[in-house]
């Protein structure tokens, strides 16, 4: 199997390559992508020392683990003149030139605020990798721009040549009520579209930040804090039937089934009393229609 999946990170490398040392891998998660940017990002270096490179990331435990990816495959020798950053810093910079620029996770920096990187910037070599093409047409066709789509295995075809464990997908759906989807609806939209401000897929990252940020605009500020009420929200809007059911089972326990076995009608009968309250609720706000 370590063959095979070699064998696949270097063709992806080579077509990479052949297309210009510009373009985007698109893989299925587990097929290594990180060890394809590690092979571009040490060739282009041991080539040549002179040559710089920056590897850019969504997060900063990404960050760290690509740093230990270079170590892992026998690249320690240039990992110190491998500059590792985030989208969130990286958009900041202007007129610098980098030999290889390699973009991890690409579709989490592709927001109009994170394209200020490539439009304020230069290289000779660009590598982007997701498993993910963005779904939104105009990021996608903003990618194409950027670096056309040069090599791509889906992750059920990972599977079938053994890159990949076997999977199986389980969707476990929730039912509503119909107040708790209008405001589930009313949050998803508010949610939307403070995320699209923030960053669109990097949202939560950018919204930590900048409620962090001392130098944050208050328009920043604002479509942060509006994004985490939107969350709250949504989690709000079934939670209180929930409950509902949890206190519904304490009370069985305690003043139905644990007064019946001790004769303690009394308590039995305020139970009754109880069920005909959350009958009440359950037949105004049913929680399965």
């Amino acid at each position: 199997m370590h063959a095979i999946k070699t064998e696949r990170q270097k063709e992806a490398v080579n077509k990479w390559a052949n297309a210009g040392f510009t373009g985007s891998i698109i893989a299925g998660t587990g097929f290594g992508k990180s060890r394809v940017g590690v092979l571009a990002v040490g060739e282009t270096i041991r080539r040549n020392r002179e040559n710089n490179a920056l590897i850019l990331v969504p997060t900063i435990q990404l960050k760290d683990q690509f740093r230990e990816e270079f170590i892992k495959w026998g690249y320690d020798d240039i990992v110190d003149d491998v500059i590792f950053t985030c989208y969130q810093t990286a958009y900041k910079c202007e007129d610098h030139h980098y030999n290889i620029v390699v973009c991890d996770e690409i579709h989490l920096g592709l927001s109009p605020e994170y394209r200020k990187f490539f439009e304020n910037n230069t290289w000779d070599r660009l590598l982007c990798m997701t498993a993910t093409i963005p779904e939104e047409e105009e990021y996608a066709e903003y990618l194409n721009s950027l670096a056309p789509i040069v090599y791509k295995i889906t992750l059920n075809q990972c599977v079938k040549l053994g890159l990949v464990s076997p999977y199986n997908i389980i969707c476990v759906p929730v039912k509503l009520t119909s107040n708790e989807q209008k405001e589930y609806d009313k949050a998803q939209k508010q949610f939307i579209h403070n995320k699209y401000k923030l960053g669109q897929f990097d949202a939560f990252n950018e919204a930590k930040r900048i409620v962090g940020d001392k130098n944050a605009t208050g328009e920043e500020k604002a479509a942060a804090f509006q994004f985490y009420k939107a969350i709250k929200k949504k989690k709000e809007a079934y939670a209180f039937n929930n409950q509902v059911m949890i206190y519904t089972l304490a009370f069985s326990l305690v003043f139905m089934v644990e007064p019946i076995l001790e004769g303690m009608f009394d308590f039995f009968a305020f139970f009754c009393f109880f069920i005909g309250v959350v009958k009440k609720y359950s037949t105004d706000n049913p929680v399965i229609k």
